[in-house]
């Protein structure tokens, strides 16, 4: 394939629909508010996190590996579809990461559960700081429950993704490696051993922020590009 300028690559999603106007739009005033976010919180003004969820599945998942020349690793699969909801959430200037697992549906009860759990650990170790939480526009999140629940809370500001943009919550990038890390080619005869492994994962990575940094990716290039502006600045 070297001969023919090919190369081995993954593919990655994309939106599937042209680009108008409007979309445009709402990606380039939220990347510009959200500069203003990053700035802030470097300066101690808020707290941000970026949240989102993700399923894994006991059934099981392949992927590469190193081999011996003409042999395929084979994975056991039990079988079976139980499943777990990975809510997750990271501090972009820290780099501190956040869980919540539940064998229940990511709907409002549990989103909620998800938020309380963040608001109660920043109002202890940052109190009278005002928290920033940036999610989609999964209906679990814009919820009457949610939004009530927050109208009673003034110090939490909840900030929507536009509409088929994961490219703009970096959290997206953490699904992969939990992934490739602790789910490929592994085999979860049990769903406990399935927690056990997404549970060990976010110990894992507290332990390393820098990486998680690094996962992340320089979100002020990345905004500064969708908001038309100077990365430098």
């Amino acid at each position: 394939h070297q001969f023919v300028g090919y190369s081995w690559t993954r593919g990655k999603k994309v939106y599937a629909y042209p680009e108008n106007e409007e979309r445009q739009a709402d990606r380039r005033t939220f990347s510009q508010k959200m500069l203003r976010y990053l700035e802030r919180a470097r300066q101690g003004e808020i707290m941000l996190l970026f949240e989102d969820e993700s399923i894994v599945t006991q059934f099981g998942e392949v992927g590469y590996s190193w081999s011996p020349e003409g042999e395929t690793q084979e994975v056991p699969s039990a079988g079976k579809r139980g499943r777990v909801a990975v809510f997750g959430a990271v501090d972009p200037i820290t780099g501190r990461p956040h869980s919540f697992l539940t064998t229940q549906n990511i709907n409002k009860e549990s989103s909620l559960r998800f938020l309380t759990q963040l608001v109660r650990y920043y109002a202890k170790r940052a109190p009278g700081i005002p928290l920033v939480l940036v999610w989609d526009k999964h209906p679990g999140h814009t919820s009457g429950l949610v939004t009530e629940w927050v109208n009673a809370h003034p110090h939490v500001t909840l900030e929507k993704t536009p509409t088929q943009s994961p490219d703009l919550n970096p959290i997206e990038r953490l699904w992969e490696w939990l992934t490739d890390l602790m789910i490929k080619n592994d085999f979860f005869e049990r769903l406990d051993a399935l927690k056990r492994a997404v549970r060990h994962f976010f110990c894992y990575i507290a332990g390393i922020k820098d990486q998680v940094l690094r996962c992340l990716g320089d979100l002020q290039k990345l905004y500064s590009a969708e908001a038309e502006v100077d990365a430098k600045i």
